[in-house]
């Protein structure tokens, strides 16, 4: 991913159609930045889940260094599930900022 774009972030788990989702976290952690985006801030599609990120997010990201990515969901009948930590690379970008509307 790359600093001050806005992602969309898709993550295929398999079997996820079949489990009734009481609650989920969608976790970005660098250096101690964490952000965190649960069921309200995700699409969910059979077995995709999708997030975008703001500018905002990303630009506090550090260029060069890995972002850690982690699913966590528990279903209605309580069962815990977690995906396995993946780490994506954080991109440069030449010009700082948020890019403002018009």
């Amino acid at each position: 991913m790359r600093r001050g774009t806005t992602p969309t972030l898709q993550i295929t788990v398999t079997g996820l159609s079949e489990i009734e989702i009481q609650n989920l976290y969608l976790t970005l952690e660098q250096q101690g930045v964490v952000m965190e985006k649960t069921e309200a801030d995700v699409s969910i599609d059979s077995e995709v889940i999708s997030a975008t990120l703001t500018q905002e997010e990303t630009l506090s990201l550090t260029a060069k260094m890995d972002v850690a990515m982690q699913l966590r969901v528990l279903s209605t009948n309580n069962t815990a599930y977690a995906s396995n930590i993946i780490t994506v690379p954080v991109e440069a970008i030449l010009k700082e900022g948020v890019i403002p509307d018009g």
